[in-house]
């Protein structure tokens, strides 16, 4: 397990820039934390250059919300990870309205793909790319960028990790025997106990 403490990013003076961009989803959405406010491609390929004013270590990056689907695949500039990889190897989504390839309209309820990268040992650079490839043609909608040093513990969590999906939709049934479902957004959860933090 790997936990990523601070987000490069989120650095003022760290800029994001991307190769090609859809009118309205611009690539400083990259840097905030609204799940369906995204970059989007303007094609089924897309790099984005990060840049620190001064030079940052790193030893891992991360995008926690996607529409890029299995056979995707990622690269990056970053030295011994370079790639490429496979960005979501094996995800398949089903939507609530029966398709299966998310949009940024979907993130909310549960349609997002992540994917992350994580070197060996850390490198610290001034800049770096990261490139995108979709398999079936579609534009790419990306929330976040997330890159930095990561930390693992020594000891692992207590009774192991859990990951729940919490679906908060309502259903409700008339006298009638009508059923009515109210969609509302969907989100995972992971719970874990460090019993000690070494």
């Amino acid at each position: 397990m790997k936990i990523i403490y601070y987000n490069l990013i989120d650095i003022p003076t760290t800029t994001v820039t991307a190769s090609s961009t859809a009118a309205g989803f611009s690539a400083d959405n990259l840097k905030n934390n609204i799940k369906t406010r995204v970059h989007r491609s303007g094609g089924s390929s897309v790099t984005y250059t990060v840049t620190f004013a001064t030079a940052q270590t790193l030893d891992c990056i991360a995008l926690p919300a996607t529409n890029l689907l299995n056979g995707a695949t990622i690269t990056t500039s970053i030295p011994g990870l370079i790639g490429p990889y496979q960005a979501c190897q094996n995800r398949k989504v089903l939507l609530q309205d029966g398709t299966s390839q998310p949009y940024y309209q979907h993130f909310t309820f549960g349609g997002a793909t992540k994917t992350s990268l994580f070197l060996t040992s850390p490198v610290t650079i001034s800049s770096f790319t990261i490139t995108l490839n979709s398999n079936n043609g579609t534009a790419i909608d990306c929330s976040r960028i997330i890159c930095g040093r990561s930390w693992t513990s020594t000891r692992l969590p207590s009774n192991g990790l859990s990951i729940n999906t919490v679906d908060n939709s309502e259903i409700s049934t008339t006298r009638s025997g009508n059923t009515y479902v109210d969609k509302k957004y969907i989100q995972e959860s992971l719970n874990l106990n460090l019993e000690y933090l070494i």
